[in-house]
């Protein structure tokens, strides 16, 4: 079926596409067979504990990171040599993401395994970007896209993030992006704090992909201007805002950007309890995204055509309260500004 076809290696991604319709068939297909990939392999090992054949099962987005403890792989599969290409299974699609031997934080992507898509709203093709979030060429036209559909405004409304963390009194020594795209505002934060050990998290390895490629361009131009020296390469790590695999209190500041207009309510909520999470005491968490009903009462009117850009969720987060869902993880409110139709606001968590 077109759910479970395997792509040729090399192959155009944009056929079957991601639909609304595909999504919850997908899903439900997951919930029933939950095949799982086994990470190292040339092809995925399905495990399907209901008897349906392999092929007729949908599998499951677990993208690899690294090979397989063979003490755990299933009877009778066989497993390779990890070699410089790190091959991915998304969403029944066969692609390849460069490693290039380097390890970590250069091309290859930490996941917190097995990775499972709980929710069919990450599916959905948001402001019709092709592929949604599932291809190369989705991350390649990223920025150009948004920044043309904010006419020029995106970077100057996402450089808001950094105020607050320039107000700290002591400069974050560790930063965790959630949601982190393509990167670039990761590299507007490293220009503010270049020796900060930085960790990139988003649930697409395409995305992620984009992101080590922005944060390599930054390290040559930082080096460049500053003797030489170049600062270690980010963190790039492939998680699920909802469920972070990093432990408690490990970052002193938290950023997210642009992320919460694009999920549910309950999942806005379960991320917002992550970042609270993972953040340390006394640590901030900065949220940017888009302005609400009342933030610029003249433009309340027109907020909600903003669905028509296939962006479902929308409506529902213009009339959520954002601060109670950090609030409610513990979290005492701090600064806000509106810049736009973007909005900032800060969070820390008590001593």
């Amino acid at each position: 079926s077109a759910l479970t076809r395997r792509l040729p290696l090399g192959s155009s991604l944009r056929r079957p596409s991601f639909t609304n319709r595909t999504g919850p068939r997908l899903l439900r297909a997951i919930s029933r067979c939950r095949g799982t990939w086994r990470p190292g392999t040339v092809r995925p090992h399905l495990s399907t504990p209901c008897g349906r054949p392999a092929a007729s099962c949908a599998r499951q987005w677990a993208p690899c990171a690294g090979a397989m403890d063979s003490s755990k792989r299933a009877p009778g599969s066989t497993m390779r040599r990890r070699t410089p290409w790190a091959t991915l299974s998304t969403l029944g699609l066969g692609v390849r993401v460069r490693d290039g031997g380097q390890g970590v934080g250069v091309g290859v992507y930490r996941t917190h395994s097995p990775l499972r898509i709980h929710a069919s709203y990450y599916l959905n093709q948001f402001h019709h970007q092709t592929d949604g979030w599932f291809s190369k060429e989705s991350a390649d036209v990223y920025e150009t896209s948004t920044e043309t559909l904010f006419l020029g405004r995106q970077d100057s409304m996402q450089r808001r993030t950094l105020v607050p963390l320039s107000k700290l009194p002591v400069k974050p020594s560790s930063i965790l992006e959630v949601a982190c795209g393509t990167g670039r505002v990761g590299t507007f934060t490293r220009d503010l704090f270049p020796e900060a050990e930085f960790t990139l998290s988003d649930l697409s390895p395409f995305y992620l992909d984009k992101s080590r490629k922005n944060d390599a361009y930054w390290r040559q131009r930082y080096a460049g201007t500053n003797g030489g020296a170049e600062p270690p390469a980010a963190r790039l790590v492939q998680a699920n805002a909802e469920k972070l695999p990093f432990e408690d209190a490990s970052f002193d500041a938290v950023t997210c950007v642009y992320l919460f207009h694009e999920m549910p309510a309950e999942a806005r909520a379960n991320a917002a309890a992550e970042m609270a999470r993972v953040v340390k005491p006394g640590g901030t968490v900065v949220f940017t995204d888009s302005i609400q009903r009342g933030d610029r009462p003249a433009l309340d009117e027109g907020l909600d055509k903003f669905e028509n850009l296939n962006e479902p969720h929308y409506p529902s987060y213009i009339r959520s309260d954002i601060p109670k869902y950090f609030t409610d993880a513990g979290l005492v409110c701090g600064d806000k500004s509106v810049a736009s139709t973007s909005k900032t606001l800060s969070f820390t968590k008590p001593l």
